[in-house]
């Protein structure tokens, strides 16, 4: 059984809407977004985005996890 419930491989775009600690946006923060371009997405089995970034750097942290 895999220990990610969703992963997002090498797509597009994806929009992250908080970065750098922020947990929430609120008034005029929510107009600044940051579009990451080919980009992997990560989901643990509790819901969790558990890594968010370049496809190759995705990559490179699921490589690094130990394997169940």
């Amino acid at each position: 059984m895999s220990s990610y419930r969703l992963r997002i491989a090498n797509a597009r775009q994806i929009v992250q809407v908080c970065a750098h600690g922020e947990r929430f946006k609120a008034g005029a923060s929510q107009k600044d977004l940051v579009m990451l371009e080919n980009a992997s997405l990560v989901v643990d089995q509790a819901g969790k985005i558990v890594a968010i970034g370049p496809a190759a750097e995705v990559d490179k942290w699921l490589s690094a996890q130990p394997q169940p």
